[in-house]
């Protein structure tokens, strides 16, 4: 790639790749943060939705007296379906606190709205790189204002590195890596 020459007041060339380098890494994490975002606010639909099925199962299975009136329950195939059904309502009763969905759907909901002030800030910082990419193609480097939201933004990604899926679902991340190419294609983020 051949690009014109940048050169400072003094006329002195400007070696943009360091730049541009720090652009990428901006970018890289701006992306892998909306990534994030997206990855535990489906992991909290999706628990949040078996528990509620838990829930429910349980609750019918709970209220023997009202449910095994219906006549329903009083034929023949009714009586197994209902003992089926308080039989699982007893195993889940006993399944769920050791499945942990409520400290899991705590703890991604913590990990989602983490995401979502750190997506929204890189959000703000990208836009305002765009804002002054005039200046900053100019002086090869970052405006002094913005370095300490880059180095406030990494922080909080290094602080949360630890948490989270320790083996996160492969399918899942493909599927949330698609949808942030799409959202935010590489392609159009500015480097000088």
């Amino acid at each position: 790639m051949t690009t014109t020459p940048v050169v400072d007041a003094d006329q002195t060339p400007v070696d943009l790749d360091p730049l541009r380098e720090e652009l990428r890494i901006i970018y890289n994490k701006y992306r892998s943060a909306l990534l994030n975002l997206k990855y535990y606010g489906c992991k909290v639909d999706r628990i949040s939705s078996r528990n509620k099925i838990f829930e429910a199962i349980i609750a019918i299975g709970a209220s023997s007296s009202g449910v095994a009136g219906f006549a329903l329950w009083k034929s023949d195939e009714g009586k197994y379906i209902w003992a089926a059904i308080s039989g699982a309502s007893i195993l889940l009763s006993v399944i769920k606190p050791i499945v942990g969905y409520s400290s899991d759907i705590e703890e991604y909901s913590k990990l989602y709205g983490e995401f979502a002030t750190i997506s929204a800030d890189y959000e703000n910082l990208v836009n305002n790189l765009h804002k002054m990419k005039n200046g900053i193609a100019k002086s090869g480097q970052l405006p002094p204002d913005l370095v300490p939201t880059v180095r406030k933004l990494e922080e909080k990604l290094v602080a949360l590195a630890p948490r989270g899926d320790r083996a996160p679902e492969a399918k899942l991340v493909k599927l949330m890596t698609d949808a942030v190419n799409k959202q935010i294609p590489a392609s159009s983020l500015w480097i000088p």
